[in-house]
């Protein structure tokens, strides 16, 4: 690992394997400073990304970290993707349109690389710049806070939210730590400053802010269009008694609308589209992952469109492939990009393969070296090697523990 980091070429899929999870996350973090390249981090599922972020922070705690989660809801739920994860989906995928090939890491899972995307084309048209002493009319304020799906509050607590109090216009933007208070003198703004949203105190300045949309259905004249148009090609006269329909041709955000993305623009994009000359470092057992997801999306579409009872008709929904990269289509897209696998297990039968020069310290038991103690089993352990050892801690206060029970050995 204290060798240069490994150049990955598109077209070809490299396996590394002897990579368990500590230095998946250290290759990563040096791929990504030495060779000046984003990466993109996939994981099997939550709890590996999660920890993969913690790892991040000690490897290499100045290099940005992004983070693009899936959505919180099952295929075809009637609800959407919480507002959480609706905000850091939207910052991230605004900061990789802003600065592709910056070096940072952006973690996700192989359930989030499989789904499919808004169009980068109207993200960068739906966001919009802001700086101090630029001139807008709260109420041209207000109408695009709302069309971008922010929601009005007495006091802005969440991501998401904005407040109108007079000459004061508090807003809560997506991947923010603080929410920020806009001063306005007329139409002009006066100062931008951040805020605590608990106790309400001003904090530094800003000079300049970017207003992102919430959700990945922006609703404009030309979205809600090109929805009428394609859902009655798709369904028919049933929009007819589709609170859905309804709702969107109004201009309202519907409960559950993002799972019928594919109808409000011409074509999706994917996250290969937003970062494409990244390096994609994949947990070895992608494609088993990827089929699964992809398989239990089809039985949530069946059991979505088939009507509960025979009178009762079915309920509107499109096929997974629309909405999904099935196993496949992502195999094909993985091998267009700059891509590896990472496995902790020893792999001798591929072409394309290397082990790292990695070795796990064992368990530290009381049958080591016939010692009782496992302290002085590890002491007895690092007489056996020249190499450094790393000891991690779970507190200040085991560390300090752990200080003292070396010493005294």
């Amino acid at each position: 690992m204290n060798e240069a980091p490994l150049v990955l070429r598109a077209g070809t899929v490299l396996h590394i394997g002897q990579c368990p999870a500590l230095a998946q996350v250290r290759l990563a973090t040096d791929i990504a400073k030495h060779r000046k390249l984003s990466v993109v981090f996939v994981a099997a599922d939550d709890r590996s990304l999660e920890a993969a972020m913690h790892a991040v922070g000690f490897f290499a705690p100045q290099l940005e970290a992004l983070h693009f989660p899936a959505w919180d809801c099952l295929p075809y739920d009637r609800v959407s993707p919480s507002i959480r994860i609706s905000a850091l989906r939207m910052h991230t995928l605004s900061q990789l349109l802003e600065s592709p090939d910056k070096p940072r890491i952006i973690f996700t899972t192989i359930s989030a690389l499989m789904q499919k995307l808004p169009p980068s084309e109207m993200l960068r048209s739906a966001c919009f710049t802001l700086k101090r002493g630029d001139s807008i009319s709260r109420d041209v304020l207000q109408k695009s806070l709302m069309k971008a799906g922010y929601r009005r509050a007495s006091k802005v607590m969440e991501h998401g939210e904005y407040a109108l109090r007079g000459s004061i216009v508090d807003l809560f933007l997506p991947g923010s730590d603080e929410a920020l208070r806009l001063d306005f003198f007329g139409d002009d703004i006066e100062s931008i400053k951040r805020f605590d949203t608990l106790s309400q105190r001003s904090s530094e300045a800003v000079e300049r802010f970017t207003i992102l949309p919430m959700h990945e259905v922006v609703l404009s004249e030309e979205t809600t269009a090109h929805f009428r148009t394609s859902y009655r090609e798709h369904f028919g006269n049933s929009f007819r008694d589709d609170a859905l329909y309804h709702h969107i041709s109004e201009g309202q955000i519907h409960a559950g609308m993002e799972h019928f993305l594919p109808l409000f623009y011409p074509s999706l994009s994917t996250l290969f589209d937003y970062a494409p000359s990244a390096h994609y470092l994949l947990d070895h057992a992608w494609k088993t992952i990827a089929t699964e997801h992809f398989e239990a999306a089809c039985d949530y579409y069946q059991a979505r469109s088939a009507p509960a009872l025979s009178h009762m008709a079915a309920h509107p929904a499109l096929p997974p492939d629309t909405l999904y990269l099935a196993a496949e289509k992502l195999t094909q897209m993985i091998q267009q990009v700059a891509a590896a696998t990472l496995s902790p297990f020893t792999i001798n039968d591929s072409q394309l393969a290397i082990n790292l020069p990695i070795k796990p310290v064992p368990p530290l038991k009381s049958s080591v070296a016939g010692e009782t103690n496992p302290i002085a089993a590890l002491k007895h352990q690092r007489t056996q090697t020249t190499e450094s050892m790393l000891i991690a801690c779970h507190s200040e206060g085991s560390l300090t523990r752990m200080e003292t029970l070396l010493k005294e050995q």
